[in-house]
């Protein structure tokens, strides 16, 4: 898997508020229970910033949920400009009315921001099934294995960093916050991306399903796939939004052969099929055979 310090970007999650629920979103804000919601510490912002002081090539993102809806934005874009250069900060926002009240301060601070253009286009963007969990969909483990070993969001995506501590994966950072506490989180201190190993977060890849090649969704289609044991799981924990009104549930098992022939289509990172053309998209084919 893609090590850590060759990825172009960290992402730092200050918050997993959003008064939106997309489909698949990666931090599974449509299900969160309002005691699964957070808002990053200015501490724990600062100790996320200073811990990184040392990444010298890569870009650093203020991520969501909405950031902008963090009750001390301003305080955080405050401290951002303290530690780093406005040339190596980013944002990820989908620009709602507290963008606008902020929109002079993200201009300070940020030299790129990026907007999300799920909410006006949801009859064109699509988003790979995240709710369907490889461990079920995929029985074969040496095939499980080796798709998550060559996941297109591992290899072209950023680690990152929530109020639990260091993920080797964004997706990662949300499973382990909402499946297990926060347990596999790494500790934040000086430098900790020199001397960590966090090959025990690569279990958290069990219950995620960015790794397999299948048809992705539009934005407009209200239901998630889902399967079984993933849905068991999340009702055991109070999370919302897991009736039939917005599941469809997942049984199916994929065979090698399926996921082979999947796969010579399957551009997971394209979500504007409209607007880019798959072979010149970002993150390209989403895997490439070698079994």
């Amino acid at each position: 898997m893609n090590q850590v310090t060759n990825k172009w970007s960290i992402s730092i999650i200050i918050t997993n508020q959003c008064k939106l629920n997309c489909l698949y979103c990666t931090q599974y804000i449509r299900h969160l229970n309002d005691l699964q919601k957070y808002n990053m510490s200015l501490y724990e912002f600062e100790s996320a910033l200073i811990s990184i002081k040392g990444w010298w090539k890569n870009k650093i993102n203020i991520f969501g949920g909405e950031p902008t809806e963090h009750p001390q934005f301003d305080e955080i874009c405050k401290i951002a400009r303290y530690y780093f250069p406005r040339k190596k900060l980013q944002l990820f926002t989908y620009a709602g009315k507290d963008f606008e009240k902020y929109k002079r301060l993200i201009r300070k601070t940020f030299i790129n921001v990026f907007k999300n253009e799920h909410p006006k286009n949801k009859e064109v963007c699509r988003h790979q099934p995240l709710t369907v969990a490889i461990n079920e969909a995929i029985p074969n483990e040496e095939l499980r294995n080796y798709l998550i070993e060559n996941c297109w969001v591992d290899r072209k995506w950023c680690c990152a960093i929530n109020h639990h501590g260091f993920y080797f994966c964004e997706i990662a950072s949300a499973i382990d916050h909402i499946l297990f506490g926060g347990r596999n989180a790494i500790g934040i201190y000086p430098e900790w991306w020199k001397y960590e190993s966090w090959e025990h977060q690569y279990k958290l890849c069990q219950f995620c399903g960015m790794a397999i090649p299948m048809q992705r969704d539009k934005l407009s289609q209200v239901k998630e796939k889902m399967t079984p044991k993933l849905r068991k799981k999340l009702q055991t924990l109070n999370m919302v939004r897991l009736d039939d009104k917005w599941i469809i549930p997942f049984d199916e098992q994929f065979t090698t052969a399926e996921i082979k022939k999947n796969a010579l289509s399957w551009y997971p990172g394209n979500f504007r099929e409209d607007k880019h053309i798959d072979k010149d998209c970002q993150e390209g084919l989403g895997i490439k055979f070698k079994l």
